[in-house]
C-alpha cells in the first residue's frame, strides 16, 4: 500500500503535461495529492475506490499517461511494476525517482525500458538530491537527455 504524502510541485506537473501529455492516472496518491486534474479519483492509494494497494492492480488502460512519484523507501518494487506494466500492457508511465543510476533497480527496471530525463532544476526546492523522470513509452527509444523543464 502506498503511503504517499509528498505532492509533486504543480509547476513541474504542468511542465510534464506540456511535454508528454495530460496525466490521466496517479499510481501512488491519496485524495489530497492526486495529480490528475480532471478526475480527483483516478488514483491508487489510501481510500481509493479503485484500490488502495497499487501493486495488486493491473496497470492497464489507464489513459494517456500514468504518473508515479513513489515513496522513495522502496523504489525497486515500484520500478519493477513499471517495467512489467510497460512490457505486458504497453501502458505509458512517467516515473519520478532519485537519480540513482548505479542502483540495481535502475539497471534492472529503468534503464532497459525507459527514456531518462535528467531534471534541471530540481523540482523539489527542499530536496538536495537530483531526480530523473523515466518515461516508459512505446514510441520512445531507450536513451537519456537533460531536461531543462523550467
Amino acid at each position: 500500500m502506498s503511503n504517499q504524502i509528498v505532492r509533486t510541485p504543480v509547476d513541474f506537473i504542468h511542465a510534464v503535461e506540456q511535454r508528454f501529455g495530460i496525466i490521466t492516472w496517479d499510481l501512488a496518491a491519496n485524495a489530497q495529492n492526486c495529480q490528475v486534474n480532471d478526475d480527483r479519483e483516478a488514483y491508487f492509494g489510501p481510500e481509493s475506490k479503485h484500490g488502495e494497494n497499487a501493486f495488486l492492480q493491473e496497470w492497464k488502460g489507464l489513459g494517456n499517461l500514468a504518473w508515479l512519484n513513489p515513496p522513495f523507501a522502496d523504489i525497486e518494487t515500484w520500478a519493477r511494476k513499471c517495467a512489467e506494466s510497460f512490457m505486458v500492457n504497453r501502458q505509458r508511465i512517467a516515473l519520478l525517482i532519485p537519480a540513482g543510476v548505479c542502483t540495481n533497480y535502475f539497471i534492472d527496471y529503468v534503464k532497459p525500458f525507459a527514456y531518462i530525463f535528467e531534471c534541471t532544476p530540481r523540482p523539489f526546492k527542499k530536496e538536495v538530491r537530483d531526480v530523473i523522470l523515466a518515461l516508459y513509452e512505446p514510441s520512445h527509444y531507450v536513451g537519456r537527455e537533460t531536461w531543462k523543464w523550467r
